[in-house]
């Protein structure tokens, strides 16, 4: 196992996202996806987290969160292949809202945050 924290996890979370910001290419948005996606079960099984902090994740991924919900689906869809869509009418973005103050994750040692920022809303 090339990870064996939820810290070491989170770290390599943070260098995706710094490659991202500097380089934008779909391979590390696809591992950035796929990383975040892992983390609340990592975060879970981790013995250094506090209570507050495993109640955090329980609200962040269960209870609705849309950013943790966008996540989890794109992962999913990238884990699980499935034909495209036959018929219909194919799915449109319509509108994104972002709103300020999104939900937040603790990590112990130096006290990182995971997922504050914006939530976004998409129609």
């Amino acid at each position: 196992m090339l990870h064996k924290t939820s810290r070491e996890r989170y770290d390599k979370l943070k260098k995706l996202f710094h490659r991202l910001m500097n380089s934008f290419n779909v391979d590390d948005l696809d591992d950035f996806i796929a990383t975040a996606n892992s983390m609340p079960e990592w975060m879970k099984h981790d013995p250094s987290l506090i209570q507050e902090q495993r109640d955090a994740i329980e609200r962040f991924t269960v209870q609705g969160s849309l950013d943790w919900q966008i996540c989890n689906q794109i992962a999913n869809r990238q884990k699980h292949v499935k034909p495209q869509r036959q018929g219909g009418t194919p799915l449109l973005v319509n509108s994104v809202q972002a709103k300020s103050g999104g939900p937040a994750i603790l990590l112990p040692s130096s006290m990182p945050v995971i997922g504050a920022g914006e939530e976004i809303f998409v129609d």
